[in-house]
């Protein structure tokens, strides 16, 4: 197998389950139900702790201290990184299960205090007070609430949560009016809208009376992934026994713990984040091409206007000229969608022409002609444009038109043409492009097209007159002449 190609199916040891429902629907102690026959099922040995958010750790205590033996830890609190803190604790410490009631209030706080230090830094620019959280607010506040979620999910802890429950809107349309209604179509636990689906069991509580006339609690369970209890229903009498309602409680959700595997341990892999290539500013490749092309053709422009600020015919006409010569056309919007690399070499000759019209910079007089410079022989050609290379590229790839790169023997450089050759003839691509490749060497036997500053030979001038190699921008020369497109 590969290194991604793992197996998987190997089981899951610890539960991780949920409860949602109204006021008094039951949660709280359904929930400690369950903690306690976890315990004592997977015959573990240490403590219930609770992040109790709603006063109740007082009232289950007592019934915690009779099971276990031992008094219920956590805290009282409503702060997220209380939450968290404690969750890492009780798995350190070796707590037999974490029941957090309710995972609601830390949502909130969450909120609130991220609302808060918005204004406390409003406040110190002198800004007014903000009453609610905007668009751009709820990216950090969900990456802070992550680092929750990830501990829950991936913890050698069985975690219980308890949440508040939301009604779930949708407009529908009423027959009979014809007008669109919002209805409620279901429940959600109030927390942050992603962690809803993270409980590998979750169970729906109602407060219902029963036809006997006694009130029950209703437990429907919303998800089992291990699909052994899915959408089943049971309703919870109070036996005013901890006993008896944990053994109720037991033989309901028993199928799904006696699915769990002790032991076993099947984590998320929350710490690979995917290379988006992207730079300090938030821009990957593509918008950092558009945004230098952008930058080139502003600057392109304002030298223009450097030398030819005006409006008139004679001005206009003359920044026309200029780019004709350099680009080959008059028209700007061509220009706007040449390459990038045409821009960036056609901006130096731009500012290089303006430089040079208003004596801002002069020619340098003292530069090395290319007879003087050590340069090699043309040992190969593009099959397209006739550009000159002193060695094969690694990808037989043109740089200048990604041309086809082949060798020049002496046979292409001097051999002519058989004049009576039969027009008519079938002629493989491999021979025309010889011929191509011939004649274009050919057509600068004797003549040295080369780069003043990197030696750089080429068999045609390129039409900006500047070397292409990346990074150089070079005049390129005939002997000690400059070439028409060089400054």
């Amino acid at each position: 197998m590969g290194k991604l190609m793992t197996e998987l199916g190997t089981g899951q040891g610890w539960l991780k389950a949920g409860f949602l429902g109204l006021a008094k629907s039951g949660k709280t102690y359904t929930a400690l139900m369950l903690g306690l026959i976890t315990r004592e099922h997977f015959g573990l040995d240490g403590p219930i702790a609770m992040y109790d958010t709603e006063g109740g750790s007082p009232y289950i205590g007592p019934t915690v201290q009779q099971a276990t033996g031992k008094p219920l830890l956590g805290i009282r609190s409503r702060s997220f990184d209380d939450m968290l803190a404690l969750g890492m604790e009780a798995e350190q410490e070796g707590a037999a299960v974490l029941i957090v009631d309710s995972v609601t209030h830390p949502w909130r706080e969450l909120m609130d205090a991220y609302l808060q230090r918005v204004n406390n830094a409003r406040a110190a620019k002198g800004l007014s007070r903000r009453t609610r959280l905007e668009f751009q607010d709820w990216g950090p506040i969900k990456e802070t609430w992550g680092k929750w979620t990830d501990f829950y999910l991936n913890s050698k802890l069985h975690i219980i949560v308890c949440g508040r429950a939301g009604d779930v809107w949708s407009w529908e349309t009423n027959e009979e009016t014809d007008r669109k209604e919002l209805r409620s179509v279901g429940v959600k636990m109030k927390t942050e809208t992603e962690f809803g689906f993270e409980p590998s069991l979750l169970v729906h509580m109602e407060r219902d009376h029963h036809p006997d006339g006694t009130l029950v609690h209703n437990a429907t369970v919303l998800g089992d992934r291990f699909g052994l209890i899915d959408a089943k229903e049971t309703a919870f009498k109070g036996h005013g026994d901890w006993k008896k309602d944990r053994a109720a409680v037991g033989q309901f959700f028993m199928p799904h713990l006696q699915a769990l595997q002790p032991g076993a341990h099947a984590p998320i892999d929350t710490e690979v984040r995917t290379n988006m290539d992207v730079d300090e500013e938030g821009n990957n490749e593509l918008a950092r091409w558009r945004r230098e092309k952008t930058i080139v053709l502003e600057e392109i422009k304002g030298w223009l206007l450097k030398a030819w600020p005006g409006s008139t015919t004679s001005e206009k006409s003359a920044k026309a000229d200029l780019l004709e010569e350099i680009f080959a056309t008059r028209s700007w919007t061509k220009v706007e969608n040449l390459p990038l690399s045409i821009l960036r070499a056609g901006f130096e000759v731009v500012r290089e022409r303006v430089e040079k019209k208003l004596g801002i910079k002069q020619p340098d007089d003292d530069v090395p002609s290319v007879d003087n410079q050590t340069t090699q022989r043309i040992t190969h050609a593009c099959e397209d444009c006739g550009q000159g290379f002193t060695g094969l590229p690694e990808d037989e790839t043109c740089f200048a038109c990604n041309g086809k790169v082949r060798p020049i023997d002496d046979a292409d450089q001097t051999q002519e043409e058989p004049k009576d050759k039969p027009k008519d003839k079938p002629k493989s691509k491999r021979k025309k492009a010889k011929k191509k490749t011939a004649k274009a060497a050919k057509k600068t036997a004797g003549v040295a097209y080369a780069c003043m500053k990197c030696g750089q030979q080429y068999m045609e001038v390129p039409q900006t007159g500047l070397c292409t190699v990346a990074g150089c921008f070079g005049r390129i020369v005939v002997g000690a002449e400059k070439v028409q497109g060089a400054a």
